[in-house]
């Protein structure tokens, strides 16, 4: 995560004369706080959406199915997988899952990089910047939905009480999916954060 941060770094240091602001969801909300710590220089305020700073045990044990199954090249095994990060149980998340590996090769297409896949899941899974996370000095909102299983409720509340300027918010009846789940919501309190 660490190497993933330092590579964001060097491009926003590339493209920007002055401290930016850093959202990121999901893996990319992992990355983001080593590029809050690592880079404060070049972070004015971060937005952290749907992750803590572990993943869970539940997320871990289904990225790692996942992972075996991009390794053997079953495409439509693994996105059906990771779609148990996304969905709660249901029909809806059936009907998706089915749906996905019925076409998921296609969906994928050809892979140029495929250790780029397996080199995130490994970095999510071993991943834990709980020590570090009073070393993001700047301004941060964190966003979650209680029902994330991939980043559990207590771990994210763990972020908030870390950072030492930090405000979280916490969405009733959402899980991972609340970017798309809770659209305007979600931009409606980042755009209040941002304008504070």
């Amino acid at each position: 995560m660490d190497k993933m941060a330092d590579d964001y770094a060097q491009v926003i240091r590339s493209e920007f004369d002055k401290p930016v602001i850093i959202m990121g969801a999901s893996t990319r909300g992992q990355i983001a706080q080593y590029l809050a710590a690592n880079h404060s220089d070049i972070v004015q305020k971060l937005i952290i959406i749907s992750a803590a700073y572990k993943i869970s045990e539940q997320g871990e044990e289904i990225e790692r199915k996942s992972a075996e199954y991009f390794e053997k090249e079953k495409y439509g095994k693994y996105l059906s997988t990771t779609m148990d990060l996304v969905f709660e149980p249901g029909i809806k998340r059936s009907f998706i899952k089915f749906f996905i590996r019925l076409i998921g090769k296609f969906i994928v297409g050809e892979i140029k990089y495929p250790n780029d896949y397996l080199v995130e899941v490994k970095a999510d899974r071993e991943m834990n910047f709980k020590d570090r996370l009073n070393e993001i000095n700047v301004p941060t909102l964190i966003l979650s939905g209680e029902r994330d299983i991939c980043y559990g409720v207590e771990d994210v509340q763990e972020i908030a009480k870390g950072i030492p300027n930090s405000e979280l918010i916490l969405y009733k009846n959402y899980g991972h999916n609340l970017i798309k789940a809770n659209r305007k919501q979600v931009q409606k309190d980042i755009l209040k954060f941002l304008r504070k």
